[in-house]
């Protein structure tokens, strides 16, 4: 019953016995785990909700454009949009032309038409297919990518990368921690490696 000390930098977890990452990995995959081994808090001392753990178990086959990922990213450019009333106005006002536009097309053709004139942003962002531009040919990219979408998100999330660092060299790990640390003050978020 011993706590796994944390590094000087307190947003990433490095855990070395194989077979306790193992656990690790396991109890925080499988949700319906019920354990009292594991108790992972977040700096306040507060319980970390499995919802707020994101478990990358295999960085060569993740994508950014998993549905979930897609399903936060627009829930953020959503947020943005209808919390800057600026954006909000103009995005109506191209909803209601286009619709104009839409309904004098419409109105040549011999039967009735009907359409759904309220566009919310979601359904929009989907009809256009918005995606996370995934062209990174190295790993160390993709990695640093997860890691800025996560702490882009409003909520707080723990991000735990299994076994991630065996791809890296030396320098690369050096880097990633660098961007750890630059993370961290400016977004608060938590990351274990």
């Amino acid at each position: 019953e011993k706590d796994i000390k944390i590094s000087d930098m307190d947003n990433m977890l490095i855990v070395e016995p194989r077979k306790l990452c193992l656990k690790l990995v396991n109890y925080l995959l499988n949700s319906n785990t019920t354990s009292d081994e594991f108790i992972l808090l977040d700096k306040n001392q507060d319980f970390l909700n499995r919802k707020q753990i994101v478990v990358i178990d295999n960085i060569l086959n993740f994508s950014l454009n998993s549905k979930n990922i897609i399903t936060k990213l627009y829930a953020l450019i959503e947020s943005e949009v209808y919390t800057n009333p600026d954006i909000f106005k103009e995005y109506q006002t191209k909803v209601i032309s286009l619709n104009n536009l839409l309904y004098n097309c419409l109105n040549e053709f011999n039967f009735d038409l009907t359409f759904d004139r309220e566009i919310n942003l979601s359904s929009f962002l989907k009809i256009i297919n918005l995606k996370i531009e995934e062209r990174d040919n190295k790993l160390i990219d993709k990695l640093l990518n997860i890691i800025e979408f996560y702490s882009q998100i409003p909520r707080e999330y723990c991000l735990c990368f299994f076994r991630v660092l065996d791809f890296f060299e030396d320098h690369e790990i050096l880097e990633i921690i660098k961007y750890l640390k630059y993370k961290k003050p400016k977004q608060n978020r938590h990351q274990m490696a």
